[in-house]
């Protein structure tokens, strides 16, 4: 779990999906997560509605949503560098000097994602001083290769 000054109670990491959780970050963002904890208490809240908290500072940008099923519950949907291209599976490359963030056109953040996020359990939630280390692992199995 995460702590923040500007974000009431702690905030869980959960591996989620494609469209938020930590596997979203190391898909949508590969290595934010590594760089997260050098740079996580210098975010600061530029918004706060009923479904979520955005922080951000001169390098970062995280949204963290309020409600997980329906349940009252801080999780962290995304966290990436504005501005930073990030090298995608295949070769792709997205992002980069024009990407700020989520526009209209280009949603990165859902509001509720409903029913297609699983649930995690609390044996599922990690220290934040371990997502260097899951991150590694994650790209290490997506190449295909096992860890040592």
């Amino acid at each position: 779990m995460l702590d923040h000054p500007e974000v009431q109670g702690p905030v869980d990491l959960i591996w989620g999906n494609d469209r938020g959780g930590l596997q979203h970050i190391d898909g949508k963002h590969p290595g934010a997560a590594d760089r997260m904890p050098e740079m996580w208490q210098a975010l600061k809240r530029v918004s706060d509605s009923a479904n979520r908290t955005v922080l951000e500072s001169g390098q970062a940008r995280a949204v963290v949503q309020k409600d997980f099923f329906g349940e009252p519950k801080n999780w962290l949907n995304t966290f990436f560098e504005p501005g930073k291209a990030y090298d995608q599976p295949g070769g792709k490359r997205i992002g980069g000097a024009a990407d700020s963030g989520p526009t209209s056109s280009n949603r990165l953040i859902e509001p509720n994602l409903g029913p297609s996020l699983p649930a995690a359990k609390p044996s599922q939630w990690l220290p934040f001083g371990w997502l260097p280390a899951l991150s590694l692992e994650l790209r290490r199995q997506q190449d295909g290769k096992p860890l040592q």
